[in-house]
């Protein structure tokens, strides 16, 4: 089981990453079956394994059991808080009973530079220098926010505001919701994604 990372952070939060290594079928047999169900519906191989090896860091966090999802997609259980990301060959999931919780991967792709005006403030611009990395560490941490909101109609340039906070750490605003801390974990091995992740006390602000 290529688990490449699993470590538990303050307030019960847990993450788990996934390499993916096997083929969509091998992923899918290792899942439950009303979880292997929902895998299969996805047409194309390497959306199957994706969408299986989230499903697996899930199980491992041992919140997999009664899944759902809010109105606007957020997954949701009973008994605590989860949150799940996937990209091509990676998978990762965060989980908390206290803290609602958001994870989000991408690679730093070039082609980020052509979209990065839609996304990024004037600050955040200046912040990012042009640099694929740091532009794709503020993407992850503007999706991770509104993951972590949980609601649609958010305008990611000018309603999210990040600002570097630390070598690998972040502050967000999004809204009116203000002092979020967002992580990086910087992930072991050539070509992995970027990864980010930020938790928050549960309140009404958020869902």
């Amino acid at each position: 089981m290529p688990v490449v990372l699993d470590i538990e952070a303050a307030h019960a939060v847990r993450i788990v990453g996934w390499k993916i290594t096997e083929d969509a079928d091998a992923l899918i047999a290792l899942l439950p079956e009303t979880l292997a169900e929902a895998a299969r519906v996805y047409r194309l191989p390497c959306r199957q394994a994706e969408f299986a090896a989230s499903r697996l860091c899930v199980v491992q966090t041992g919140y997999a059991s009664n899944m759902a999802y809010n109105p606007w997609g957020k997954p949701v259980v009973d008994n605590g808080y989860i949150g799940i990301s996937h990209t091509d060959g990676f998978a990762a999931a965060i989980a908390s009973p206290l803290l609602n919780v958001a994870i989000d991967l991408e690679y730093p792709d070039p082609r980020l530079l052509r979209t990065a005006s839609r996304f990024l403030s004037d600050t955040e611009a200046a912040w990012c220098q042009n640099d694929v990395e740091r532009i794709c560490l503020i993407w992850c941490c503007k999706e991770c926010m509104y993951k972590l909101y949980g609601r649609n109609n958010v305008e990611f340039k000018t309603e999210i505001a990040i600002e570097a906070s630390g070598s690998q750490s972040f502050r967000g605003s999004i809204k009116n919701i203000k002092g979020i801390t967002l992580h990086r974990i910087l992930l072991q091995g050539e070509g992995m994604p970027v990864m980010v992740w930020c938790s928050r006390t549960v309140d009404k602000l958020m869902v």
